[in-house]
C-alpha cells in the first residue's frame, strides 16, 4: 500500500472496518474520514441470528436493504468520491468490495471473500 501513494483513507464506520482502516492510517500517516454509505448491506433480522440457512433458501428478512438500493448506494458514494483528489484507499466490506469490482467496474474475476488490495 506504501507504493500506491494514497492521499486519503475512506472506510466504513462499522468496529471491524475503523480498526483495519487506524491500523491503516497510521503506516500511511494519513487520516480516515468515515463514510456511512460504505456500510455493508443490511440483512435486517438475520444479522443477529444464523442467516445461512435463510439465505440458501433465498428467504430474504422483511427488513433487509434490497440489493438494488444497496447496489445504487454504493454507486453513489463512488460517483461522489470520483469528484475527490486522489488515490483514495477504500476500507470497507466484502460486499462492498464485491459490489464495486462485479457491478461497477465489470471486473467479476476480482470477487473474493476476504478481500485483498485491488485498484480499479
Amino acid at each position: 500500500l506504501e507504493t500506491q501513494n494514497f492521499i486519503s483513507i475512506v472506510a466504513s464506520p462499522l468496529k471491524r472496518v475503523t480498526e483495519t482502516a487506524s491500523i491503516i492510517s497510521i503506516a500511511l500517516n494519513l487520516s480516515v474520514h468515515y463514510e456511512t454509505d460504505l456500510k455493508e448491506r443490511s440483512y435486517g433480522y438475520y444479522e443477529k441470528h444464523l442467516m445461512e440457512k435463510h439465505v440458501s433458501n433465498n428467504d430474504p428478512a422483511p427488513d433487509a436493504e434490497p440489493v438494488a438500493e444497496f447496489l445504487l448506494r454504493i454507486q453513489n458514494t463512488c460517483e461522489r468520491k470520483k469528484e475527490c483528489p486522489g488515490p483514495i484507499l477504500v476500507v470497507s466490506h466484502e460486499g462492498v468490495f464485491n459490489a464495486m469490482c462485479n457491478n461497477l467496474c465489470k471486473k467479476p474475476d476480482a470477487y473474493s471473500s476476504n478481500p485483498q488490495p485491488f485498484i480499479f
